[in-house]
């Protein structure tokens, strides 16, 4: 075994050990023995390496730092965007599947059809069913515009055209699909001072914004449109945010207990509802999560992550399983969070082998768990390179428990869905005075189960029950008592 693939599983080994020690209810002799994933013969959670390299450094001209975006179809299909300065004003696409090597038919690009169009960015993806639209900003010197193109999975984008006009020197800030399939994009002119909102490519009303924009993101909740935006040059400033109620805007009000940190906040829809992730308003930075009660944003809570190391981004998603996902660069460690209930998160990290440039790393899954990170890495000559890494998410546990005169019992195992990966699982107890334990027990839908559950031998999307099962005596007496975790596999691919 070579020292260099010797370091990436001792790596990722230790990565995942301390992510599930993170997690409630894993005790550290269950993450040490999932750190043995071979002897265990279960799918690990966290990168599967080897990593794929999109854009090497002696190509760094096909590359422009930040601009890139990655997404999921929830089909199987991973599509990967990002600048092209070999053909001006246009970008690449790769398409990627569980297992790839490398792109699918290779990496295709799209030029625009201005006569002189500039190199793109800030490029936003949107998938369809097996296809996906690209959105970028072209600021040429005959004006500025959104561009747009589509494509389907491992095909040549059609040529970029004219979504709308934009402001010169100003940028496309979010893109999103609303009710009815109506294209939303977010503008802005440059120095944040004017947001223009879009909804196929003609300009509606927005809401009023009292100061310059860094970053604003947009989604929809109910049918109404939601809009979290982010102060340039602070810090310490709170997110604020908008809704459109019957056709007209909301002021802009701050969401209490964040802090707006310098990056945008996370807009997101999942199986629960909108949620929104930023930082805590104190000088941790640790990452907090909102709910949308449909009229505002509940007060923000923390997902889980205690890292002395502060987030540098919040990209957030979701995919047709209905999770919560995150991940961002802390002091060079890739951080992913998954939050299949969308407030508490399992998570893992790894280190990027390299210093991260560019916008923050991005995350794109499928219902499954599977799923790729996607970030830029600079070298000591300033070139930069582009790597996907194949990723398994990990489980988030929660533990349910039955008490009784002779005492309690507590079975611990994954919350829904669990993805295709391995996690501890147990049953514990605690007698009562004068009574003791004579037996435990596990089952998993009836069959005998051990201390680890490998999520990728269960059928996708079936539900099964996890008992716990534990005879207390005293003296002649005996009392079997049971505690029941119910939880579904996640749904294919």
């Amino acid at each position: 075994m070579s020292s260099v693939l010797r370091s990436a599983i001792s790596a990722t080994a230790l990565s995942v050990s301390a992510a599930l020690l993170a997690v409630p209810g894993v005790p550290a002799s269950a993450a040490s023995a999932m750190s043995q994933g071979p002897n265990i013969a279960s799918p690990v959670p966290g990168p599967q390496w080897p990593e794929l390299v999109l854009v090497p450094f002696a190509q760094h001209a096909r590359f422009a730092p930040g601009g890139f975006a990655t997404v999921s179809d929830g089909q199987g299909d991973t599509f990967v965007s990002w600048t092209n300065f070999g053909k001006k004003g246009g970008i690449f696409l790769c398409t990627l599947r569980t297992g790839s090597s490398g792109c699918l038919n290779g990496a295709q690009a799209a030029t625009s059809t201005e006569v002189d169009p500039a190199p793109g960015t800030d490029i936003y993806l949107l998938a369809g069913h097996r296809t996906v639209r690209v959105l970028w900003f072209d600021d040429s010197d005959r004006g500025a515009t959104v561009q747009e193109a589509t494509a389907t999975a491992g095909g040549v984008p059609s040529a970029g055209h004219t979504l709308e006009p934009g402001s010169s020197a100003g940028a496309l800030m979010d893109a999103s699909v609303g009710p009815g399939g109506h294209l939303w994009t977010l503008t802005d002119n440059g120095d944040g001072a004017q947001v223009r909102l879009a909804k196929d490519g003609a300009l509606v009303a927005g809401p009023a914004v009292p100061f310059a924009l860094g970053y604003a993101q947009l989604a929809f909740a109910g049918g109404a449109a939601v809009i979290a935006v982010q102060k340039a040059g602070s810090l310490s400033s709170p997110v604020a945010y908008a809704s459109q109620t019957g056709g007209a805007w909301t002021a802009l009000r701050p969401l209490s207990g964040t802090w707006s940190v310098g990056y945008a906040p996370g807009l997101t829809q999942t199986a629960a509802g909108l949620r929104l992730v930023t930082a805590t308003a104190n000088a941790s930075y640790q990452p907090v999560v909102s709910a949308w009660t449909g009229h505002g944003f509940a007060e923000a809570s923390p997902i889980g992550d205690t890292s002395n190391c502060a987030p540098n981004s919040a990209h957030t998603g979701s995919d047709p399983s209905g999770r919560l996902t995150d991940v961002t660069n802390e002091c060079g460690m890739i951080t992913v969070d998954n939050m299949p209930t969308s407030s508490r998160a399992a998570i893992f990290r790894f280190p990027a082998k390299g210093t991260v440039a560019g916008s923050g790393p991005e995350l794109a899954t499928l219902p499954s768990g599977r799923g790729w990170v996607v970030y830029a890495l600079q070298d000591e000559t300033d070139y930069d390179q582009l790597v996907a890494v194949p990723v398994l998410l990990p489980a988030l546990t929660s533990t349910t428990a039955t008490s009784t005169v002779a005492g309690s019992v507590r079975v611990s195992g994954p919350v829904s869905c669990l993805p295709v990966v391995s996690t501890p699982v147990a049953v514990a107890a605690a007698a009562a005075a004068h009574w003791q334990v004579l037996s435990k027990a596990l089952t998993l839908s009836g069959k005998s189960q051990g201390s680890v559950l490998n999520g990728a031998r269960l059928r996708p999307g079936a539900s099964y029950k996890l008992v716990g099962r534990v005879v207390f005596g005293d003296g002649q007496r005996r009392l079997t008592v049971k505690a029941m975790l119910a939880f579904k596999a996640c749904p294919a691919p």
